[in-house]
């Protein structure tokens, strides 16, 4: 005789990292997702990340265009930033979006 009786599975380490991993796919703009903390539907706060892409082409700028002051753009530019994704209610962590190239 089987038993078709349901168990409840309880929420295990492995579960959380794996909904933490579906959150990091996040873009250069801010975002609507549902929180993993609060579980609220928000539009993400994006925060933008001086990286080592920002200072290498600060350089370049800085060599190849001394005399415009070229230097100081990709500080003002987020196009060479990396982009921190922050849930506006709960202010946790949510992901961040990687810059991988110059061009």
């Amino acid at each position: 005789m089987e038993s078709n009786s349901y168990h409840q599975i309880g929420q295990s380490a492995n579960a959380s990292i794996d909904i933490e991993l579906d959150v990091l796919q996040v873009g250069s703009e801010p975002v609507g997702i549902r929180c993993p903390h609060c579980q609220e539907d928000v539009m993400t706060r994006a925060t933008y990340k001086n990286t080592r892409i920002t200072h290498i082409v600060a350089i370049i700028l800085g060599v190849l265009f001394w005399w415009l002051c070229c230097c100081f753009a990709p500080y003002l530019v987020n196009r060479w930033k990396n982009v921190e994704h922050y849930c506006p209610k709960c202010r946790k962590f949510l992901g961040v979006y990687t810059r991988k190239s110059i061009i």
